[in-house]
């Protein structure tokens, strides 16, 4: 404490703080500027201790719902937005356009990404797309996916994914329309002793929920479809190429209840993507063995748009036609199942030649069939008798 005169008066002043930067003083008495001294010094001591009063009409963010934490964070976002245009030209000069673009927001329960601007769609609906497919190529989940979300919060949410790929499906099925088949013949579950070639709980439900049914599309509509992008790409050329389509079957175990058998096609005229799995195009998906019965049973369509196309070509529409040439591949199981030989250990076991098992070391034995004799002398044809033409 220290007093002065100041126009023949006292002046009592009290220096204190960091080098003394602070001060209160009296006119009246030392007591009375030691009394503000102590004053001050309460006030602060109260506000130090003092607990943050809170306001009881405000919950915690965590307790809110969806909408409600969306409305106060654009609430907020809005308010800063109002003050950045409200102060940006005492900052800034008018030839700079100042805009604010993003605003992330980070509470004890995630982050949060406010955008500004106009939004661009179609840029939008490209990226979401492009999301679709790589969840498609990539096999991820929802629930993976929906994690993802959760972590990186500037990529699409689940919601619009799930939205975007129910928009495809329902494109798509217009263009290539899905038709369901009724298998005649009773599933009957074989224990499978195999390693599964597909574990996935969500298409294994599928399936079982499937069974007794199949599902086929079109030869004619793929084609209508993927056609005018071969010819954009310059790998067809109308009135010169010949449509190679190759007809491609198996089958697959489905964990370890249920088998499926497949049949895809695809176009032999693109050399450099027959071995892309996005070229290649399912008709027939059904659950169940590889048998004799079932393939006769589903494949019927298949069978009379691919007689039709053989005989007829494909009018495609918009007017092109274009000549066919089929082509068929598999395994060795599932060709003989399709020409009605029982198994690789019968009398007549050859698919190309009339040799019988106790013949297959003579060397002199050449290619004797051809599917339009197998076709027409179905029933008097060595090994092609027991399932009938």
């Amino acid at each position: 404490m220290s007093a002065m005169l100041t126009k023949a008066k006292p002046l009592f002043r009290i220096r204190f703080g960091t080098n003394f930067s602070r001060e209160v003083y009296s006119l009246e008495t030392s007591t009375d500027a030691a009394c503000k001294y102590y004053q001050l010094l309460s006030i602060e001591k109260e506000r130090k201790t003092r607990p943050l009063k809170i306001n009881s009409r405000i919950r915690p963010f965590s307790e809110l719902s969806y909408s409600t934490k969306r409305r106060k964070m654009l609430s907020l976002s809005q308010h800063i937005l109002d003050i950045v245009e409200a102060e940006k030209e005492n900052k800034f000069h008018p030839t700079d356009q100042i805009e604010l673009n993003q605003i992330k927001f980070k509470t004890c329960n995630g982050l949060y990404e406010i955008n500004f601007g106009q939004l661009d769609k179609m840029k939008e609906i490209k990226k979401i797309e492009a999301v679709v497919k790589s969840l498609d190529k990539g096999y991820i989940s929802r629930e993976a996916y929906r994690s993802l979300a959760r972590i990186k919060p500037n990529i699409p949410r689940e919601g619009a994914v799930s939205d975007a790929r129910q928009r495809i499906n329902s494109e798509m099925k217009k263009v290539i329309p899905l038709t369901l088949v009724n298998l005649s013949q009773p599933t009957v579950f074989d224990p499978i002793t195999e390693e599964p070639d597909i574990t996935d709980n969500i298409i294994i439900t599928n399936i079982l929920e499937s069974i007794g049914k199949g599902g086929q599309r079109r030869v004619t509509d793929i084609l209508n479809y993927i056609v005018p992008s071969y010819v954009k790409q310059e790998i067809l050329i109308p009135e010169v190429s010949t449509l190679h389509i190759r007809i491609s079957g198996d089958g697959r175990n489905v964990g370890r209840k249920v088998k499926h058998v497949m049949i895809v096609m695809t176009l032999l005229n693109n050399l450099s993507g027959l071995q892309k799995l996005e070229n290649y195009y399912t008709l027939v998906l059904y659950p169940g063995a590889e048998t004799y019965e079932s393939l006769k049973n589903v494949l019927v369509p298949l069978i009379s748009d691919l007689c039709n196309l053989k005989k007829n070509g494909f009018n495609q529409i918009g007017g092109n036609h274009w000549p066919v040439e089929l082509y068929f591949s598999s395994d060795w199981k599932f060709l003989a199942i399709c020409l009605g030989i029982k198994a690789a250990n019968a009398q007549y076991f050859c698919p190309w030649c009339d040799c019988r098992k106790d013949e297959i070391n003579i060397k002199s034995k050449t290619i004797n069939k051809s599917m339009d004799n197998i076709k027409k002398n179905y029933n008097q044809t060595n090994g092609h008798t027991d399932y009938g033409s």
